[in-house]
């Protein structure tokens, strides 16, 4: 439902990735990576206090997004890490 809200889409397939400690030896929030596939358009319900830019990029173009600073958020890094080295061991 996330994901329907957030960008507008529902996926029919759904992965688990992994996880990771946001902050390790501070906290305990432990954050799952998932990877939503096969997605169908469907009725955008965000909010509209949301501003959200959906940017479609291939996963060869994650390592130099990562290495220029565009894509410099933690979280998202070692989903993104995640990720990449999930699906190249398939």
């Amino acid at each position: 439902r996330e994901l329907q809200e957030e960008i507008g889409y529902l996926p029919k397939k759904i992965e688990r990735l992994g996880g990771f400690y946001s902050i390790p030896g501070y906290g305990t929030e432990y954050l799952y990576c998932y990877l939503a596939t096969d997605l169908v358009p469907s009725r955008l319900m965000a909010e509209d206090t949301e501003s959200i830019e959906l940017v479609r990029v291939s996963p060869n173009q994650i390592p130099q997004l990562i290495a220029s600073g565009e894509i410099c958020d933690a979280k998202s890094i070692a989903a993104l890490l995640t990720f990449l080295f999930v699906t190249e061991e398939k």
